[in-house]
């Protein structure tokens, strides 16, 4: 429950201010709880502190993406990539906001990247669908919300595209 676990958060911040590692705590929990604007300003704190944090920078391009600051997102993204490019969600994060961007091919490779190194999450087979499907790749959108609807049944995203690709 991030909202709850926010007030604890902030109390340990207040008792230990100069750690990096409580503040990235803190703002994946305000990232959690959809505090976009105070996690970009905690986020940007941590990666003050601890620029070789490729989890810090993510988290900072997912608060950036969500204000539609884009262009700063994108390098926040790129940065946590460069830094640690075997972390999946950075990929799809980054996919999604080339895909907002109209950066089809880009946001495939990143897309296809996140799904080599963790290929079970039904969203990004779903993510990856939905670019296909929207570009004619028919047979391969096809098969990846086929996929996508095995891994997660219950997932009405993969359902909606699905239908949109049958229809």
């Amino acid at each position: 429950d991030g909202t709850r676990a926010i007030p604890y958060f902030e109390e340990a911040v207040r008792l230990a201010p100069a750690s990096a590692a409580v503040l990235l705590r803190y703002g994946n929990a305000l990232v959690e709880s959809r505090q976009w604007a105070k996690a970009e300003t905690v986020l940007r704190q941590v990666t003050a502190r601890a620029a070789d944090d490729p989890v810090a920078w993510g988290l900072l391009g997912q608060s950036l993406w969500q204000q539609n600051k884009n262009a700063e997102a994108k390098a926040a993204l790129e940065k946590g990539v460069n830094l640690n490019p075997e972390l999946p969600d950075l990929h799809n994060h980054l996919g999604g906001l080339l895909v907002r961007g109209g950066a089809w091919a880009a946001a495939e490779r990143e897309f296809r990247a996140s799904l080599r190194i963790e290929p079970g999450i039904a969203e990004w087979q779903s993510n990856l669908a939905n670019l296909q499907a929207s570009q004619g790749a028919i047979a391969e959108a096809n098969y990846r919300f086929e996929l996508s609807i095995k891994l997660k049944p219950d997932y009405a995203g993969s359902h909606l595209g699905y239908a949109r690709l049958l229809a």
